[in-house]
């Protein structure tokens, strides 16, 4: 691990722990990085949270709690990471038998802990001083949504909006997407209609950029190369980095995998962020 800032090196790495799958990452304001990690043989689902400039590990293998310090469903499977304010980050499990998600769980991205649990709401959009939840319900056997506005630091009450739908969604129309929220570029699974990816994919020799994901930005550009064996069938991912159209960076992301990993980069600041192998977040000085 090293927090150096040579340009095109990397920065620092987190193994996330054998037979781990790398899942979700989201970046609160304090310059931490959150993440989720599964481990599909036991069927846990545990978070953890390092410094985004050094790698220092804050916290690791935390699974989402409720108040009795049980886990939040029968096995601590089913959760996930909904958003971000401040130094909190919001976690939620899932309705029984249902897509749907359920409850919020603050936690501290610096310490793990749990600062409030709202386990009757349902999240709906980040609007920077309140969040929008609904409280379900059903009534003549119809679904029913009851919506509020929390305060997302405290999860209290701030404004009861009731079954008012047409308030609700204009309000969910205010919200600022998560990658525009957090500062985060994400890649593009490059098309036809991409003319500028493609142009610049061209400049540095990819001519046929089908099984690419790009990010450009600028004269920077970072691309995952999906790459299918023509004997087993499995695929290999090559991550390459170009700068003014000079190579500056790569890495074999994953080797011999069932399918292609997709969405495993981002760009966020100077640092680029990769999973490698499903188990470990790197990140590289840009």
């Amino acid at each position: 691990m090293s927090d150096k800032g040579v340009r095109f090196s990397n920065r620092w790495s987190f193994h996330a722990g054998e037979g781990a799958l790398i899942w979700q990452l989201v970046f609160p304001r304090t310059g931490d990085v959150v993440g989720q990690k599964l481990f599909q043989k036991s069927r846990r689902s545990l978070f953890f949270s390092l410094d985004s400039a050094t790698g220092r590990v804050l916290f690791d293998d935390l699974p989402l709690i409720v108040a009795d310090d049980s886990l939040n469903t029968g096995d601590g499977w089913v959760s996930g990471i909904e958003t971000t304010a401040c130094h909190l980050v919001y976690c939620y499990c899932y309705q029984r038998e249902s897509p749907e998600h359920l409850g919020l769980w603050a936690i501290d991205s610096g310490s793990g802990q749990v600062v409030w649990v709202r386990r009757d709401v349902v999240f709906v959009a980040n609007l920077e001083e309140t969040f929008l939840v609904y409280t379900p319900s059903s009534f003549g056997g119809f679904p029913e949504r009851h919506y509020l506005l929390l305060d997302p630091l405290a999860g209290t009450t701030v404004r009861t909006i009731g079954f008012d739908s047409m308030t609700a969604n204009a309000l969910r129309r205010e919200m600022t997407p998560e990658e525009d929220r957090q500062g985060l570029l994400l890649p593009d699974f490059v098309s036809e209609g991409m003319a500028d990816e493609i142009h610049a994919l061209h400049r540095v020799g990819i001519d046929t950029p089908q099984h690419c994901e790009c990010l450009l930005r600028g004269s920077l550009l970072v691309v995952a190369r999906h790459q299918p064996s023509p004997i087993s069938g499995r695929w290999n991912t090559l991550l390459n980095v170009w700068l003014d159209n000079v190579p500056v960076y790569e890495e074999m992301m994953e080797e011999d995998g069932e399918k292609p990993c997709l969405n495993n980069f981002l760009v966020r600041d100077s640092s680029l962020y990769y999973i490698k192998g499903k188990e470990e977040l790197i990140s590289v000085c840009l």
